[in-house]
C-alpha cells in the first residue's frame, strides 16, 4: 500500500524510483532434500530479526510423503528457541516492533485456525511472557495455498507449511502469490535444484540455504514486491541517466548523474 502511494506521488513529476516492497517467499523442498540442512537454514531464516524481514521464507512447500518428517523436525527446533529480551545473549527471538503489529500477527494466527489450520508449535503469545509483544515461533499446517496466512505477508516468526504431489504443482504453489522477492529450493541434486529455481518468479533464489542478501549483487523483486534493484552495480542504475553525445556521427556514450 505504501509503495503504491509513493509510486503514484512520483508519477506526477515522472520521478525515477526503485521500490523494494514486501514478500511471501517460498522455500520449496524437493524429494531428495537433506532434512538436517532444511532445519539448519530455515529456522534462522524464519525467526531471524523476529521474523520481521521482507525475505522471510514464510511458505514451506514440501512433498506430501515428507510432510510429517519435516514438520516434526522443524517443530522441535522451533520449540527449543528462547523468546525474550533482545539484550540477553541467550535470546533467539524478541518482541514484535509495536503492539499494533503484534496484534496483526495474532490476527493472522486466528485466521489460520478459521481456515482449518493447526499449529505444530506455537500459535499465540509466547509462554511465560504476559507482558510485551512476544509471539511464539509458530508452524502452521493444514491450510490451502489460498489461505490468508499463505498469501499475505505476516512479518513475524511464523512458517506456513504447504504440500504438493508433483513438481508442477510445487512450482505453481511457489509462484501462486502476488509477491516475488526471494525464495529457496532444497535438493541434494544441484542441477535439478537449479532448473527448478529458474522457474520461480522472484528476484532471488537460494539453493540449499537461508534467504541471503549480498551487498555485491542486485537485490529486488517482481510483481507486487516492487521494481528496480538495490545493491551491486545494478543498484546504481536508478541514480543515473544515460546521455549520448554524437561526434561526427559516431556515438560517444556518457553517464551523467
Amino acid at each position: 500500500m505504501v509503495g503504491r502511494r509513493i509510486a503514484a506521488a512520483a508519477a506526477d513529476t515522472l520521478k525515477q524510483l526503485t521500490l523494494e516492497l514486501g514478500g511471501k517467499s517460498p522455500a520449496l523442498v524437493l524429494d531428495d532434500a537433506d532434512l538436517d540442512r532444511i532445519v539448519e537454514t530455515l529456522v534462522p531464516g524464519v525467526t531471524g530479526n523476529n521474523g520481521e524481514s521482507c525475505t522471510n521464507p514464510s511458505r514451506l512447500i514440501v512433498p506430501e510423503h515428507r510432510h510429517d518428517e519435516i514438520v516434526s523436525a522443524l517443530a522441535e527446533a522451533f520449540a527449543a528457541l528462547t523468546v525474550g529480551d533482545p539484550r540477553d545473549p541467550a535470546t533467539d527471538v524478541g518482541a514484535m516492533v509495536t503492539r499494533k503489529h503484534y496484534e496483526r500477527v495474532l490476527d493472522h494466527l486466528a485466521s489460520a485456525q478459521k481456515e482449518g489450520g493447526t499449529f505444530a508449535v506455537g500459535g499465540g503469545r509466547a509462554p511465560g511472557h504476559d507482558v510485551g509483544h512476544y509471539v511464539a515461533p509458530t508452524i502452521i499446517t493444514g491450510v490451502s495455498p489460498d489461505a490468508r496466512v499463505a498469501q499475505e505477508e505476516i512479518f513475524g516468526p511464523v512458517l506456513t507449511v504447504l504440500t504438493y504431489r508433483d513438481e508442477e504443482e510445487a512450482v505453481r504453489i511457489a509462484n501462486g502469490t502476488e509477491f516475488g522477492l526471494s525464495g529457496a529450493v532444497y535438493s541434494t541434486d544441484t542441477e535439478h535444484a537449479l532448473r527448478v529455481a529458474q522457474r520461480i518468479n522472484s528476484g532471488t533464489v537460494n539453493l540449499n540455504n537461508d534467504i541471503t542478501v549480498d551487498i555485491g549483487v542486485p537485490f529486488g523483486g517482481v510483481k507486487q514486491s516492487g521494481y528496480g534493484r538495490e545493491l551491486g552495480p545494478e543498484g546504481l542504475d536508478a541514480f543515473f541517466n544515460t546521455h549520448v553525445i554524437f561526434i561526427d556521427g559516431e556515438p560517444l556514450r556518457v553517464i551523467n548523474g
